[in-house]
C-alpha cells in the first residue's frame, strides 16, 4: 500500500477534464457492486482494512478492456478483438484533500498500473500510469524515445461522487469510466514490433481521505 499512497501525491495535471456529477445514490450502487464480489476477494478487503496506517479504500472493477488499434498488423493467429474482464474484481485506492482539491489514486488489478484523479469543484482530470522495472517498452508517440515509466492523460467519460464536500471524517463513494489516450508498447508478434492500444475502465470506489495542507 505504500506505493499507492505515494502515487496520490505525484499528479501531473493534464488538459483533458470533465464534469463531476454528484449523486447520493452512488453509495448504494457501490454496495451493490461490492456484493457481487466472490467471498475470497471480500476477505482480502477485510484484511486490508486492518492496516489503518495506510487508509486503504476499496475499488470494485466492473469492466476492463484492452482496445488494440493496429489489429491488422498482427503476424500470428492470436485474436485481438479486445480483452474484457467478465467478472467483478477488487483493488484498492487512497485519497488526499489539499486545500479545496481532492486527489484520488487507484491501484488497478495489475500492480504495475495506476489511475490518478484530480477533482477541483465540479471538474475532474485523469491520468494513467504504467511501469515495467528495467524494461523500456512504452512510447506515447511512435517517434518518441522508449520509457519504462509511462504517464498519459485519460478521457473521463463519467465521474460521480456522493458528495461535493471533501471532509476527512467522511467516507467518499464514487464511480468512474475512463478511456486512456492511445500509446505504444513493444510486441514482437506485430509487423512493426509494437502494439498500439488504449485501455477502458469502469469501477466503483470508496475511501476516507487524509489531509495535506490547508
Amino acid at each position: 500500500m505504500k506505493t499507492l499512497i505515494f502515487t496520490v501525491s505525484i499528479f501531473i495535471l493534464t488538459d483533458i477534464h470533465a464534469q463531476v456529477t454528484f449523486d447520493k445514490t452512488i453509495e448504494q450502487q457501490y454496495q451493490d457492486a461490492y456484493d457481487k464480489l466472490p467471498a475470497w476477494l471480500k476477505e482480502k478487503a477485510h484484511e486490508a482494512y486492518k492496516d489503518t496506517a495506510f487508509y486503504v479504500g476499496t475499488v470494485v472493477l466492473t469492466e476492463y478492456i484492452i482496445d488494440t488499434l493496429n489489429k491488422d498488423e498482427v503476424t500470428t493467429k492470436i485474436d485481438f478483438k479486445g480483452d474484457t474482464t467478465p467478472s467483478y474484481n477488487l483493488s484498492f485506492c487512497a485519497g488526499l484533500v489539499k486545500s479545496d482539491t481532492l486527489f484520488i489514486g487507484i491501484g488497478t488489478q495489475f500492480f504495475s498500473q495506476s489511475i490518478q484523479h484530480t477533482i477541483f469543484k465540479n471538474s475532474v482530470r485523469t491520468n494513467y500510469n504504467q511501469y515495467r522495472d528495467n524494461d523500456s517498452i512504452f512510447r506515447t508517440e511512435i517517434t518518441n524515445n522508449k520509457t519504462s515509466d509511462l504517464t498519459i492523460s485519460a478521457e473521463t467519460i463519467h465521474f460521480i461522487l456522493n458528495d461535493d464536500k471533501f471532509a476527512t471524517d467522511k467516507i467518499i463513494y464514487g464511480y468512474a469510466e475512463i478511456v486512456t489516450r492511445p500509446y505504444f508498447e513493444d510486441a514482437y508478434f506485430f509487423r512493426n514490433g509494437y502494439i498500439k492500444k488504449r485501455l477502458k475502465y469502469k469501477y466503483y470506489f470508496q475511501f476516507k481521505p487524509t489531509k495535506n495542507g490547508t
